[in-house]
């Protein structure tokens, strides 16, 4: 497939390759930073934490800095073994935090090309005890807000790592923040699968950013690349099993849309058979709607619909060595297939022979709806050979409008929070991230997506913080904290306190709430409810999609010429406000993407708002 010219290990840029092999890192440090601090800072330190900084000593109390470079070497050796001339000046060093008065150290990625040296920071979390958990004062009360390694990336620590760059290529270079990830505790220096995965993530940020900074387009990617006569498949699965990231970190995955080429290769069985294109998991939550008030006429039905169903995306990746907006919107195009002929019902469908403590059972709805009209609420039995496929329609049906939301959970610091953020920017209203978007779509589609789509803006402005990390389960298997979403408390909590399911939704919906406090009330529901086992690893952005985008660019494909066969699809034929009331008619309905897949052929504020991980902005801020 023509796809093949983004795979391979060379750069498809030899020119600008050649360039990056003649540009390279000054290797002398100023004569300073090698000889011992022989002063003292008179005025002294301005707070505890710089105190270590102002004496001088070879070796540190602490062993944080051995952990570092342990890690520092595995990606060293890691980095040497590959054999692209591209890499030959890219450096990778420690920056250490008892030294720069950071919580945590730091290992730079350093990435020069010309004038500018792109930088990837990995956060160290076992070069630290531990961090104190932030405790503001919000609407008058104390709130526990638990602070994460990926918070560490801040305005103040780019500040000292900007320190430290220019104290090594001193002032003629122009240093990017590309992003930063997470080293986990867990990932020790022998650990070299998961570290190589952080290392790829990383030069392949630097890289894609240093690309975009020259003018060079030759990653980016169209319809017409992968258009050719070879077959394309979206598969939808079904419970495929949780997805990990680079670090081993376990993300919740109950439905997978992977699309794929499939090779037409005669009679060379030794050829290449599939080649992956783009991947995009996720799971189906329920967002609590008030009851519409009717009008009833004689024999009218009662409506009981008071949910609307959202798919939220926990990963979006790309199968090819190399990720770019295009492939990232790629693969959101493809997510229209769980929409057509209601295929995310089945997500719904029950486990038999699941264990008493099947929190998704959507039996638990009749704890919160009645559906008799009779005033008595119990959970509806799902596990009996007579709650069929068609039960399940009906259920849904009646509880539930057809639209489906469309969201997606983007993690602060993560593997490709880099690229990500564009996603974040324009949810916040952006207007450079908005058109690096639609400048992408019209890549992707050759300038289709401009005629599909009204210019409106492409996401939701409702951003809202969600805790990251794992628990374990009844057989001490670490599983996704965002298990628990709201079908999993009407199955704890239902016949017990719908108080607190309602407490939780409103954790999500009532946006007009302090964020921080919205958090700390959702983070003690969770540990309450799964135990001590909870550890909270990070944060994710959840934003939501304006539905007329995502069709725009499922048509925008088709227009383009993109065809797909669907594979997997299962077809059915059949005080303050709680809820969120904005959320009926912000769905995508079944009919979107009909063009695309043809049946049987071929408020986002980074550190500025006070917590959370900074935007870097190296690749649409440009």
């Amino acid at each position: 497939m023509a796809v093949n010219k983004d795979n391979k290990s060379t750069p498809s840029n030899p020119a600008m390759a050649e360039a990056m092999k003649e540009s390279g890192a000054q290797q002398s440090r100023s004569t300073n930073q090698n000889q011992p601090n022989r002063g003292r800072n008179v005025e002294g330190p301005k707070s505890l934490a710089g105190l270590n900084s102002l004496f001088s000593n070879p070796m540190t109390r602490s062993t944080a800095g051995e952990v570092t470079g342990e890690l520092t070497q595995t990606l060293r050796k890691i980095l040497s073994s590959e054999r692209n001339s591209v890499l030959e000046k890219v450096t990778i060093e420690p920056v250490d935090g008892d030294s720069h008065s950071l919580a945590l150290s730091v290992i730079v990625l350093q990435f020069p090309f010309n004038e500018h040296v792109a930088c990837y920071t990995y956060i160290v979390e076992g070069s630290g005890d531990g961090l104190a958990d932030r405790v503001p004062t919000i609407a008058g009360q104390q709130v526990n807000i638990k602070t994460v390694p990926g918070d560490v990336y801040d305005d103040n620590m780019w500040e000292q790592v900007s320190m430290y760059l220019r104290s090594k290529y001193g002032n003629e270079r122009s240093f990017i923040d590309v992003g930063a990830n997470v080293i986990p505790r867990t990932v020790t220096a022998d650990r070299e699968k998961e570290i190589r995965s952080l290392l790829y993530f990383g030069i392949t940020a630097c890289y894609t950013t240093l690309l975009k900074i020259n003018g060079d387009t030759s990653n980016s990617i169209s319809v017409a690349d992968i258009n050719t006569g070879d077959v394309l498949a979206a598969q939808l699965r079904y419970n495929p099993g949780d997805t990990q990231t680079a670090a081993g970190q376990t993300v919740r995955s109950d439905l997978s849309i992977a699309l794929r080429g499939i090779m037409q290769t005669g009679e060379a069985v030794s050829a290449k058979q599939t080649i992956p294109l783009t991947t995009v998991d996720g799971y189906m939550d329920l967002t609590y709607v008030p009851r519409q008030q009717q009008q009833m006429a004689y024999g009218q039905p009662v409506d009981h619909r008071q949910y609307v169903p959202r798919l939220v995306m926990t990963n979006v990746s790309s199968g090819l060595s190399v990720n770019t907006l295009e492939l990232e919107l790629l693969g959101l195009s493809t997510t229209v297939l769980a929409a057509q002929h209601h295929a995310w019902v089945k997500c719904f469908k029950p486990v038999y022979g699941a264990s008493k403590n099947d929190i998704h059972d959507i039996g638990a709805l009749g704890f919160e709806v009645d559906f008799a009209n009779n005033g008595e609420y119990g959970r509806i039995s799902t596990k009996s050979d007579s709650f069929s496929d068609q039960s399940l329609f009906e259920l849904v049906q009646r509880s539930m409008y057809n639209e489906v939301l469309f969201s997606w959970d983007i993690p602060e610091t993560g593997d490709l929070s880099w690229l990500q953020e564009t996603f974040l920017a324009a949810a916040a209203g952006n207007s450079k991230a908005i058109n690096t978007l639609f400048n992408a779509a019209d890549t992707l589609t050759g300038g289709a997506f401009t005629r599909n789509y009204d210019g409106a803006p492409p996401l939701m402005s409702e951003i809202t913080r969600v805790h990251l990390g794992t628990y374990l389960d009844e057989n001490n298997t670490p599983r996704d904290l965002r298990d628990l979403d709201y079908l999993a408390m009407l199955n704890i909590y239902g016949d017990k306190d719908l108080g607190l399911v309602e407490a939780f939704g409103n954790t999500y919906d009532q946006t007009d709430r302090p964020q921080e406090l919205r958090l700390a009330e959702r983070a003690k529901i969770i540990e309450a409810t799964l135990g001590d086992t909870v550890t909270i690893t990070g944060y994710a952005r959840r934003v939501t999609f304006n539905p007329k985008f995502i069709e725009a660019l499922a048509m925008a494909c088709a227009e383009a010429g993109l065809k797909i066969r669907p594979e997997g699809i299962y077809g059915n034929d059949m005080g303050a406000i709680r809820g969120n009331t904005s959320a009926v008619g912000m769905g995508i309905g079944q009919n979107a993407g009909g063009a695309v897949f043809q049946q049987g052929g071929a408020n986002w504020g980074g550190s500025g708002m006070g917590y959370g991980a900074r935007n870097s902005g190296g690749l649409w801020n440009r």
